[in-house]
């Protein structure tokens, strides 16, 4: 929006970064014109591009904006201490990837997975990511991004960066077909229709339907954040539904990427009669239909019947996936492959194990149940 408003010449806009290092460099890019200080602005010079950090002149706004218009040219104005009533807001500044590109370039990385892993960061934090990346790993390795990535960045309040690595996860063969079918979809779309919009992933505690979330992130090759919405809720009227689309706002900007909304029935238990949760639940509904970024978003539950019908309808996800408790077989097959992380791969070890879980396993039993018995049974076998 802010490349369009500029070539469109409003008279003034206001954009928010948190790179004013490279803010002037960057918006050059965008709009792929010179930008000019507003110190030297002079009126009989027209059709200009004009930068200033801050309001210039506070007393006389609507003068300014006269001049712009008689001048015909456009004033950008970068973190404005107040709101512009006279200016247009263009939100925050979008990074152009081919800026990106340049600087991964003179740091020998600008391969397509390297530049996924720098969505939604400044010129400043990429360069900072890589060098930083380097100096732990001596490379920058996509994983080893990500896992920098997740410690340096920042955290917006209601938005966590999850870490998407694990020891070990196997995926169940219905959400391996399907990332299997819409990866190419969601990462070189060619028609805005056929990006995947996201998953609703249904089954009891335990069976890995947050794993899930972290496999189909790792898969892509993208950041995968977990939206917390009951850190948006607020004290006063408005505040809350402000608060989300803050946030929604933000999760736009750091596409492409995958959304975690985890245990997402009890957002609406919540016991309350101020009709704040079915107006999150309207601006959730609406953003999940509506919004063009690729954030695919994946919701988990353990009643799905706890849940609106409308929340999981097709054209805001595209699929329900039932995860379920382990078989015995898978879950003999899970302990030996948990053990195999640890080193211990021997037939005796296995075998052992396999019996253990025969005789421990349930109807009841869990992934995680699973896991936690073999880590158990090391420690008690004291084979570590």
């Amino acid at each position: 929006m802010l490349e369009t408003a500029v070539h469109a010449r409003l008279p003034l806009i206001t954009t928010r970064t948190d790179d004013l290092l490279n803010a002037v460099d960057v918006l050059a890019a965008l709009i792929e014109e010179p930008v000019q200080p507003f110190s030297s602005y002079n009126s009989k010079l027209k059709d200009r591009v004009y930068v200033s950090f801050g309001f210039p002149d506070k007393d006389d706004a609507g003068g300014l904006y006269r001049s712009m218009v008689m001048a015909d040219s456009t004033l950008v104005i970068i973190n404005s201490d107040d709101p512009v009533p006279e200016a247009f807001d263009a939100g925050v500044m979008p990074i152009p990837k081919a800026l990106v590109k340049k600087h991964l370039q003179q740091c020998g990385a600008d391969n397509e997975e390297v530049i996924r892993c720098m969505t939604g960061l400044t010129i400043k934090q990429v360069v900072e990511l890589v060098r930083l990346t380097q100096a732990s790993f001596g490379d920058v390795l996509p994983r080893h991004l990500m896992k920098v990535r997740s410690r340096l960045m920042a955290q917006t309040p209601g938005l966590i960066q999850v870490d998407t690595e694990y020891d070990l996860y196997l995926p169940d063969p219905a959400l391996e077909k399907w990332g299997t079918r819409n990866a190419v979809y969601f990462l070189d779309p060619k028609d805005p229709r056929l990006v995947p919009r996201g998953l609703l992933l249904n089954g009891p505690p335990g069976v890995g339907k947050t794993m899930a979330a972290k496999y189909v992130a790792r898969n892509l090759g993208v950041p995968l954040y977990r939206l917390d919405l009951s850190a948006s809720l607020g004290r006063y009227v408005g505040e809350s539904e402000a608060n989300l689309s803050r946030l929604l706002a933000v999760i736009d900007q750091e596409e492409p990427c995958v959304l975690l909304i985890d245990e997402v029935e009890k957002i609406f238990q919540a016991k309350e009669d101020s009709g704040v949760t079915s107006r999150l639940l309207g601006q959730l509904l609406w953003w999940l239909q509506e919004h063009k970024s690729r954030v695919l978003t994946v919701m988990t539950t353990n009643d799905r019947d706890a849940l609106p019908p409308e929340l999981y309808r097709s054209g805001r996800i595209d699929k329900v996936l039932e995860v379920a408790r382990p078989t015995k077989d898978e879950a003999i097959a899970l302990a030996i492959e948990t053990l195999k992380t640890f080193g211990l791969d021997g037939a005796a070890k296995c075998k052992s194990v396999g019996e253990i879980v025969k005789m421990e396993y349930g109807e009841t039993t869990s992934h995680a149940d699973i896991v936690a018995l073999v880590r158990e049974i090391i420690k008690t076998k004291k084979w570590l």
